[in-house]
């Protein structure tokens, strides 16, 4: 574990195991740690990067965010610590960056892991579209807390998902899990909440762009993902002979909601792109 520096902030890295690199870029409000529960078997075959996106987690605060500068910090963080071709695995807004990242610069990407995102714009009706908005209102001028404080009274309200992603039947039973998912949003820096929310909602259209990835490429999403169904499947028909993998137990964190299955469909794509 450690930090590296992009110029105008440190992130926070962990690097564990040896082997061909494989690198996982965590989603809006994530951290490195959302992949704690594979890192360890992965890192039986991979050298495996972990990281927090500057205003996540561990990482430095700055007074700019866009996905453009997440896909440059990746890009400054492989070449700090000396990874090649790797293969990229992207959650969430992390499968945004890593989508930005390959085409921006291919030979980056020996194979792509696309979970859970969209290739464009996230598109949200108007009622989830109306709390997106409330919500960044609130971080940036009450702060993160009065966020979290807001965000449960409207899941007591049953509307649990702020996004509209994923079924909120679908829970993780695990003691802790709630606090733990709780306590990652209260690391987000207010002002990367409200710019990446508002990004993400009016990002340019890749899918044509998708169309010229030669990588191997695994998109793999949530049944219950009511919100990334429907762009998973213009994801895997946009690259070329995209592999398309549906876990029946997960809605928009399958390695949590889903783990086995999501071990198998992850496992499964890196033996066969392994080299």
């Amino acid at each position: 574990m450690g930090n590296v520096s992009t110029g105008d902030t440190e992130l926070f890295v962990d690097v564990r195991g040896s082997g061909p690199p494989l690198v996982l870029v965590h989603g809006f409000t994530g951290t490195h740690e959302d992949w704690m529960d594979h890192v360890d078997w992965l890192a039986e075959s991979w050298r495996v990067v972990t990281y927090d996106h500057r205003g996540h987690g561990r990482s430095g605060r700055t007074d700019r965010y866009s996905l453009d500068l997440l896909r440059d910090d990746l890009a400054v963080l492989l070449d700090a610590l000396d990874v090649g071709p790797a293969v990229l695995l992207g959650h969430s807004m992390g499968g945004m960056v890593v989508q930005e990242l390959a085409l921006r610069d291919p030979a980056r990407a020996t194979a792509l892991v696309l979970m859970d995102t969209v290739g464009g714009p996230l598109i949200l009706d108007e009622h989830h579209a109306n709390l997106a908005d409330m919500a960044c209102k609130i971080a940036v001028e009450h702060g993160m807390q009065a966020l979290l404080a807001a965000q449960k009274a409207v899941a007591a309200n049953d509307d649990a998902e702020l996004l509209g992603l994923g079924d909120p039947e679908i829970t993780v039973d695990r003691p802790g899990y709630e606090d733990w998912c709780d306590a990652k949003l209260l690391a987000t820096d207010p002002a990367a909440y409200a710019s990446l929310l508002a990004e993400m909602r009016t990002q340019r259209d890749r899918h044509d762009l998708l169309a010229h990835v030669d990588a191997p490429t695994l998109v793999i999403c949530g049944e219950h993902d009511t919100g990334m169904r429907r762009a998973s499947r213009r994801l895997a028909e946009a690259v070329p002979g995209a592999e398309l993998v549906w876990l029946p137990e997960a809605a928009h964190s399958g390695q949590f909601e889903d783990p086995e299955r999501w071990r198998e469909a992850v496992g499964g794509f890196l033996d066969r792109v392994r080299w």
